[in-house]
């Protein structure tokens, strides 16, 4: 009967068409999603966050200092918390100075730079200095450290409890506890200061 016969070839067609389906299905690639980047934000409270770069000072009439990082994360209060800072000061009365942390924390009017994590400060005249924790005021020139520190300078070590390091002057301020050793040249020359406050080293 014809009606058998065209079920017969309806079947069959189907069965071809879907044979077809099966087989793109199996060998064609599957559609690629596209791939959604993720961002792992620090601190959602901040607004901006960037990588690698420098903050100078708005307004500053010295041009030759500024602060670099590795990582930046700016807040609606005009803060900024740096990864991997690094503060430079070039050609203030003939020196160049730098001071590394691991973390700082720069005011809202980009002048004071708080330091903490390993901070070393080293000029071109051969001082570095060593604490764990130290402010940078940018305006002033100073650094200000109130623990621990160890320096060296030259043939002239020493430590002290607190210092300030005054860039313009080229002055270190040991402020307690202070103790200076200066290398000799022979064996005649050894030296060794103690002071229980205050000493200021050139």
């Amino acid at each position: 009967m014809r009606w058998q016969q065209r079920l017969r070839i309806g079947i069959a067609i189907f069965g071809v068409g879907f044979l077809v389906v099966l087989w793109y299905a199996v060998r064609a690639p599957a559609p690629r999603e596209q791939a959604r980047e993720k961002v792992e934000r620090m601190d959602r409270s901040a607004t901006a966050e960037s990588t690698s770069g420098e903050v100078r000072r708005l307004g500053g009439k010295d041009e030759n200092a500024w602060v670099e990082y590795d990582r930046m994360l700016a807040y609606p209060d005009g803060r900024q918390k740096l990864t991997g800072a690094r503060a430079y000061s070039k050609k203030r009365g003939g020196r160049d100075f730098k001071v590394t942390a691991n973390e700082a924390d720069v005011s809202p009017n980009q002048d004071n730079v708080q330091m903490r994590g390993a901070v070393e400060l080293a000029t071109s005249d051969g001082l570095v200095a060593k604490t764990e924790e130290a402010a940078y005021s940018q305006s002033e020139g100073i650094v200000r450290a109130a623990g621990p520190m160890q320096f060296t300078r030259v043939r002239v070590s020493g430590s002290s409890v607190g210092m300030t390091y005054d860039e313009h002057r080229d002055f270190l301020w040991l402020l307690d506890q202070a103790v200076v050793k200066m290398a000799p040249e022979t064996p005649a020359d050894k030296a060794r200061f103690r002071a229980g406050g205050s000493l200021r080293t050139l």
